[in-house]
């Protein structure tokens, strides 16, 4: 083979040593299936990192409705998403016990705290039905989990 005419040898060589290592570099980092598993996170950490944010963005909740921040229609929704994340990640049912203990003693912690909002007028009988709902949805999926054993 001839090299073409207007290259010298040494900037043919320098082009053919370029051309080897890009394509020793193409191949040795050509996506390997156990490099890509490690890349991409686990379908549970991510379940994990999910359950940590909801723990916070219910927790955020929580204080800011102590404080005549927000109505407790974001606890509400922030308590079922916690709920439904905590179940979904669990393994064991024991897990999902433990989930729906928690929902429990949290909801009845929020009708106490509404019982005496009502009662001082700085919340009104559906949020207090609300919550009593919500207490109510935790003691069932409770339930299911004890008729299922």
């Amino acid at each position: 083979m001839r090299p073409a005419p207007n290259l010298s040898k040494s900037k043919l060589s320098v082009c053919l040593v370029a051309i080897g290592i890009g394509l020793v570099l193409v191949f040795c980092n050509s996506g390997r299936p156990e490099d890509a598993a490690k890349a991409k996170p686990s379908i549970k950490e991510l379940e994990q990192k999910r359950l940590e944010v909801l723990e916070q963005v219910h927790q955020s909740a929580q204080t800011l409705f102590q404080n005549a921040r927000i109505e407790y229609d974001e606890v509400l929704e922030s308590g079922r998403d916690l709920l439904a994340a905590r179940l979904e990640y669990a393994q064991t049912r024991e897990d999902r016990v433990r989930a729906c203990d928690a929902a429990i003693e949290d909801a009845e912690k929020s009708v106490e705290l509404i019982k005496a909002r009502v009662a001082s007028a700085r919340a009104n009988a559906i949020t207090a039905l609300k919550a009593q709902a919500y207490l109510l949805e935790a003691q069932i999926a409770r339930a299911k989990l004890d008729a299922d054993k």
